[in-house]
């Protein structure tokens, strides 16, 4: 569960996975795997997406695409804007996964929802929904 500090999906509005976690409680539990510290601010209502890593901060864990669907539906769900993919990748670098999410990185107490993994051009994603 996430702490006040945290983002929190809108009630009508969350895509769980399995085990009750929302896109965001599941995006920093992976993103914590390379960055102990990181952090996600909550989302005011028709506010920005979530940015993409500036230089040192792109890792594995965060420059993929099964990780920005998540940062993305996390956005969408607290009533914030739609990430874009050409946007959030140019600050990767040349360290992109497309479809996929290294498994050595998915901590034992989470699940990653199988909509996350399905990859499409398309620009915009949102809960597997595009």
């Amino acid at each position: 569960m996430a702490s006040d500090g945290e983002p929190k999906c809108l009630p009508d509005m969350t895509t769980d996975n399995s085990l009750g976690q929302s896109s965001c409680v599941v995006a920093i539990k992976l993103a914590r795997q390379c960055d102990t510290s990181y952090t996600l601010s909550p989302r005011p209502i028709n506010g920005p997406a979530y940015v993409g890593p500036a230089g040192e901060e792109a890792s594995d864990c965060i420059c993929n695409t099964v990780f920005f669907s998540l940062l993305s539906d996390c956005s969408w769900c607290q009533g914030g804007a739609l990430g874009y993919w050409s946007h959030y990748s140019g600050w990767c670098g040349r360290r992109i996964l497309i479809g996929q999410y290294p498994p050595d990185l998915i901590p034992q107490d989470t699940a990653i929802p199988s909509w996350a993994y399905m990859w499409t051009p398309s620009s915009r994603r949102r809960g597997g929904h595009i």
